[in-house]
């Protein structure tokens, strides 16, 4: 059986993705809204879609994007232009779970999704910070886990960070394989 790696890193995101916003959302939250800008993110993070500006980085793109999404969604949906600007509002924040945003702490991103749930949606639970934490947590192990399975003697990944750039990775392909 084959599987195509991609795709199934891809399906890990989009059940974090989908978990992410329905626990901001809790009773809110709108299934076809997320789905929406969940395609629109991936086509741009992972198959670099809507390349108008090769200077723009990947925060951007989406951001720009998710606007514009915004945008065509609230034209269409009038009544729901409230929940469609909070989704997207909260969408930013998968930027961080996906590694596009660099946090050095995942609890402090949290406690910031916390306080803009309570201001936007005055939503206030006393164990939603920790639900999130353990839920994000989880996927990013997981993700972490599927790469790793992709590490062998083989083949392996050298990543090297540049210091004076943040996000920005030198990746190396190394293999050990004796051709004759």
């Amino acid at each position: 059986m084959t599987i195509n790696v991609m795709d199934k890193y891809i399906e890990i995101t989009r059940k974090q993705i989908n978990i992410y916003m329905k626990m901001v959302f809790d009773r809110k939250f709108n299934k076809r809204y997320c789905d929406i800008y969940t395609e629109k993110y991936i086509n741009i993070r992972y198959y670099n879609y809507y390349d108008t500006d090769a200077n723009d980085t990947i925060r951007q793109k989406v951001i720009d994007h998710l606007k514009l999404e915004k945008k065509e969604l609230a034209i269409n949906n009038i009544t729901d232009i409230t929940l469609i600007e909070q989704m997207r509002i909260f969408y930013y924040y998968v930027l961080y779970f996906d590694n596009v945003i660099y946090y050095k702490d995942l609890r402090k991103t949290i406690e910031k999704i916390g306080k803009l749930r309570k201001k936007v949606l005055n939503k206030t639970d006393e164990d939603f910070e920790d639900r999130l934490y353990e839920a994000m947590n989880g996927y990013i192990k997981e993700k972490n886990e599927f790469i790793d399975k992709f590490q062998s003697e083989e083949f392996f990944l050298k990543i090297t960070n540049y210091p004076d750039e943040l996000n920005v990775h030198r990746i190396n392909l190394k293999n050990n394989i004796k051709f004759t």
